[in-house]
């Protein structure tokens, strides 16, 4: 296990994260350490070196049930996929084992492994996500060609509503403000300003904060990370009276054109469940989506729990959320939402 101030190891770990092909802005030890500061969760770094050499690594968080009745080892909260990534067969089941040790000896009702590639293993598998990754190796002018029509219309009604993107010129407070009522518009708790004042200090300028503004106030903003050579689109938010005006539209084709302009090769769009409006969302840019597996080794229980939206009691939480009023919630969600695993 690698402790974060154990420099060498660090450095190891981020030098494999970063020439891997598979290794991720949310493998690397700067967001991981953002995530550990920011919750609370404990986390294991289970890695395996040849010949002084990292092959294969593996973030952990335990992340408490509510109350701390139980708590389940998942990798990672907050990403998109973050499971192994390794050079051999032999190595994926040397994690795995090690994994299940760590499980084992917390008590954990189930490990989550959050994968773009299956893993070589008979655990359970859900696989109701995708992502979307969008390739700007061509250029933007390419990429507005290839778009659907229907979200070529958005963008340039967006325009003729007079809507001003600033791509890298919001602060935290715009972008919080508008993520956070967004998220008690949904029936959800957000995350803490702490945990994105985390991201900012430890990504610095590679950190994004874009605003979409209509004479002078601010409707739509996103937070987004620069790492390696993708643009990542971590979490947004809108005013719900704008919506009509597209500026979600808008606000991600200048964040793809400006990932172009910077020379970088992909554009992370996020996570979707399949059959609900961010999905829909996102595949109406015309653009292919990439499957994801989430693996589960179930220690303590017998089934893949069912956390998603479409859940009854996930449903019953939201509406409750909804209806209470934004001062409360915004003062009680942070503290919530580390135990409401995303």
């Amino acid at each position: 296990m690698i402790q974060f101030g154990d420099s060498g190891l660090v450095a190891k770990w981020d030098d494999f994260v970063l020439n891997n092909p598979g290794g991720t802005l949310w493998h690397s030890s700067s967001f991981l350490k953002c995530i550990s500061n920011s919750f609370g969760y404990s986390l294991k770094l289970l890695y395996v070196e040849k010949e002084g050499e990292m092959v294969a690594l593996l973030p952990l968080f335990s992340v408490p049930g509510l109350f701390g009745i139980s708590n389940k080892l998942i990798g990672v909260p907050v990403s998109s996929w973050c499971g192994i990534i390794c050079n051999s067969d032999e190595h994926e089941s040397d994690l795995l084992k090690e994994a299940r040790n760590w499980g084992n000896d917390l008590g954990a009702e189930y490990i989550e492994y959050r994968q773009i590639k299956k893993l070589r293993t008979n655990q359970s598998v859900k696989s109701t996500y995708v992502t979307f990754i969008f390739d700007l190796g061509e250029g933007s002018e390419v990429l507005w060609e290839s778009m659907n029509r229907k979200t070529r219309g958005a963008i340039r009604k967006a325009r003729k509503s007079e809507l001003e993107v600033n791509v890298n010129n919001g602060s935290l407070d715009d972008f919080y403000n508008i993520y956070a009522r967004r998220l008690h518009d949904l029936g959800s708790p957000a995350y803490s300003m702490d945990f994105f004042e985390s991201l900012k200090r430890e990504f610095g300028d590679d950190a994004l904060i874009t605003t979409v503004s209509k004479g002078g106030v601010i409707i739509s903003a996103c937070f987004s990370i620069k790492y390696k050579d993708t643009l990542y689109a971590l979490l947004a938010g809108v005013n719900k009276r704008y919506l009509s005006l597209n500026p979600y539209s808008l606000m991600y084709w200048k964040l793809i054109e400006f990932a172009c302009k910077e020379g970088l090769a992909k554009f992370d769009f996020g996570r979707s469940r399949i059959g609900t409006g961010s999905y829909d969302f996102k595949k109406n840019w015309g653009f292919p989506s990439t499957s994801l597996y989430y693996h589960y080794d179930l220690l303590k229980v017998a089934k893949i729990p069912a956390l998603e939206a479409g859940s009854m009691s996930t449903k019953l939480f939201q509406f409750t959320w909804k209806m209470m009023p934004y001062p409360l919630v915004k003062k009680l969600g942070p503290g919530l939402r580390k135990y409401i695993v995303a």
